[in-house]
């Protein structure tokens, strides 16, 4: 499956101490790290949501 990419903009000081902190990681760059992060964040707000509509907490 081919993914399609879109430009988000971040300040240049976070990318810096994004680039800092993936050396020496499997992260290629600072988008694949961002990419990792976002994608682990909607899956936390989605489990929130599914577990708040089931009466959870």
């Amino acid at each position: 499956m081919k993914h399609k990419f879109t430009t988000v903009s971040i300040p240049k000081t976070l990318a810096n101490n994004i680039k800092t902190r993936i050396k020496g990681t499997r992260f290629t760059s600072p988008s694949s790290f961002v990419t990792y992060v976002l994608e682990d964040l909607e899956r936390e707000i989605e489990q929130f949501e599914k577990d708040k509509q089931r009466g959870g907490s």
